[in-house]
C-alpha cells in the first residue's frame, strides 16, 4: 500500500464515525422494543449526560470513567477515600464512588421524568446483567463493590478498577503485578445483592470485540 492510501480516509471520518454508531444504536432500540415509543423513551435516557451512569452506580455500585466522573461532575456522586485491611492493599488509600441522599435524590427524581418512567424498569432489568461496560479506560466502583471483590478474590474486577480523580489504578505497583498475575481473562465478577448474598455478573470488555 502507498502512502497516498494510507493517508486516503475521509475527511469526515469523525462525523460518519459518529453518525454510523448513533444510527447504529438506535436501529437496535427499534428492533428490540418493536415500540416507536419505548424506542424513543429508550433514546432519550442513553442520550442524557448522566443518567445511565448514575443508574448503574445505584444498581451495580459501578460505571465506567466517564460515567464517573459526568455524576461526579454534577455533584450527583460523592468521592472519598478508604483503607483495606488486607496484606496485598495494606495502607493503600482507594477512590470510590459514594452514594449519598443526593445522589438517591437526583436518581429518584431523573427516573419519575414522564419521558423515562414508561421504559425506565426495562433499563432497570437490562443493568443488572452486567457490572460495568468497559471501554479500556477501567471503571470507577462504590466501597461495597470494592470489599465485595476483596472478599471473593475477584480479581478480574480489581485489576480494572480505576481512581474517579486521576483515572489511574488506585493500588501499589506490587498489587497490580500481583492482580495481573492472578486475573484469568474471563469476564465474569460478584456483584453484592441484598446483605449477605451476591449475584454473578460479567464485565462488557469493548475493547476485545
Amino acid at each position: 500500500m502507498n502512502s497516498r492510501d494510507e493517508h486516503s480516509a475521509s475527511q469526515n471520518f469523525l462525523v460518519e464515525a459518529v453518525i454510523a454508531s448513533r444510527r447504529g444504536r438506535d436501529e437496535a432500540l427499534r428492533a428490540e422494543f418493536q415500540s416507536d415509543h419505548l424506542a424513543s423513551a429508550a433514546q432519550k435516557v442513553l442520550d442524557h449526560p448522566y443518567l445511565l451512569p448514575l443508574a448503574e452506580i445505584m444498581i451495580n455500585g459501578a460505571t465506567s470513567l466517564r460515567g464517573a466522573r459526568l455524576s461526579v461532575e454534577q455533584f450527583a456522586v460523592a468521592t472519598k477515600e478508604v483503607f483495606l485491611d488486607t496484606p496485598l492493599f495494606f495502607r493503600c488509600p482507594i477512590e470510590v464512588l459514594e452514594i449519598t441522599h443526593i445522589t438517591k435524590n437526583e436518581f429518584a427524581e431523573k427516573v419519575k421524568d414522564s419521558q423515562n418512567a414508561d421504559v425506565w424498569p426495562l433499563f432497570e432489568t437490562a443493568i443488572t446483567q452486567y457490572l460495568c461496560i468497559d471501554d479500556g479506560n477501567g471503571f470507577c466502583v462504590t466501597e461495597r463493590v470494592l470489599r465485595q471483590a476483596v472478599l471473593m478474590e475477584d480479581f478480574e474486577t480489581l485489576s480494572r478498577i480505576v481512581a474517579p480523580t486521576s483515572g489511574s489504578s488506585p493500588f501499589s505497583e506490587e498489587a497490580r503485578l500481583n492482580l495481573s498475575r492472578n486475573t484469568s481473562g474471563q469476564t465474569g465478577c460478584f456483584i453484592p445483592s441484598p446483605p449477605g448474598s451476591f449475584r454473578r455478573a460479567q464485565i462488557v470488555d469493548l475493547t476485545k470485540l
